[in-house]
């Protein structure tokens, strides 16, 4: 009898946990906001946005075609919806004129997806 409570405690406690979903960010959006003239530099601003299904921490960081990636940030979802989530720059001076960079908004945590990468070219 001990061994058939124990077995139905057991079941219980898995499928319990089975039926628990993970939030999943199913849209990223990144976009460029300009840039300023800062001495010999331009400075590009990129924004982003994710959607996520549930509440939740999201995993995210922005990758420069550069490869010169930010550090992995995390934003805590209180429900479904929309997020913005850090600003990133990137600084280029007067010698990558005319050169075309691009950079994308990665999501890590809960699930790995990517945006449409945004281009833009150096002044």
């Amino acid at each position: 009898m001990k061994r058939n409570l124990s077995m139905f405690i057991f079941m219980f406690v898995v499928l319990a946990y089975c039926g628990v979903a993970f939030a999943q960010v199913s849209q990223v959006t990144a976009r460029s906001e300009g840039y300023t003239l800062v001495a010999n530099s331009a400075k590009f601003t990129f924004n982003g946005s994710v959607y996520t299904d549930k509440a939740g921490p999201i995993q995210y960081r922005w990758n420069r075609s550069d490869n010169a990636n930010s550090t992995i940030r995390t934003l805590s979802a209180s429900g479904p919806g929309w997020y913005q989530v850090e600003a990133t720059t990137w600084s280029l001076g007067t010698k990558w004129s005319g050169q075309t960079f691009s950079i994308t908004l990665e999501v890590l945590h809960p699930n790995n997806i990517t945006s449409a990468p945004v281009s833009f070219s150096a002044p």
